[in-house]
């Protein structure tokens, strides 16, 4: 399909966890273990802008909850959240899984109204007989830990951090294998630029390299093979 049909966000957003762009230093040991042997915990996965934060909460959810499209899994922004919200999740949990999990992912957790946060607080205690003993939650946000869900809920949760530091090169690496899937030639050098130019933000670089891509600014593969073969 052609850049200009389906955009690259879309088209090349990771399917499972050994897809997603990432540093080698990056601890995600956590994450691994848990994919591995799901068991009952809360996440929040907070960091730079545009490095997979949402797209690893989804590809977890995916894993404990089965079909993330129907019944067991629930994606909500941080300012949805309110009363009627968290009583139909309740209501949910008193009902048996889809999968291994009920599964609520949270994204821009720092926008969950305060009130709210010692609903949270409740919900996800694990001495609290009220809590629901089949629901994840996971929480996404671009803040600190204590900035997005505050101190005390914060220290109920796994943290992952996501960090720009040492993604350069593999995120080159992948915009030039996404280039060359769409039979553009993307060189070592642009494809390092296209991530500096974004600030290692991963979303905007791929963003960057479709509208190259529909704009002819890159050479086609197959035209310098042409262009070679003409010169010989």
């Amino acid at each position: 399909m052609s850049a200009t049909r389906e955009t690259f966000l879309a088209k090349y957003c990771p399917s499972s966890f050994q897809d997603l762009v990432k540093p080698k230093d990056r601890d995600f040991s956590a994450i691994e273990d848990f994919l591995e042997t799901p068991y009952l915990s809360h996440w929040l996965l907070h960091g730079n802008l545009g490095l997979g934060k949402s797209t690893t909460a989804f590809l977890m959810a995916q894993r404990v909850a089965g079909n993330t499209d129907h019944g067991s899994a629930r994606s909500l922004s941080g300012n949805e959240i309110n009363a009627g919200v968290l009583k139909e999740i309740q209501i949910t949990a008193q009902y048996l899984p889809r999968g291994l999990f009920h599964v609520v992912v949270v994204d821009e957790a720092d926008t969950i109204p305060g009130f709210f946060r010692t609903s949270l607080l409740k919900m996800t205690d694990p001495k609290d007989l009220n809590a629901p003993r089949n629901t994840i939650w996971i929480f996404t946000s671009n803040e600190e830990p204590e900035k997005a869900l505050g101190e005390k809920l914060s220290s109920r949760v796994n943290r992952v951090r996501f960090s720009s530091q040492g993604i350069a090169e593999p995120a080159a690496r992948w915009l030039m294998k996404i280039a060359s899937l769409e039979g553009f030639n993307l060189p070592e050098a642009a494809a390092k630029n296209l991530v500096k130019e974004t600030q290692n933000n991963l979303r905007e670089a791929l963003i960057l390299l479709q509208r190259k891509c529909v704009k002819g600014k890159l050479a086609r593969i197959d035209a310098e093979s042409f262009a070679m073969q003409e010169a010989a």
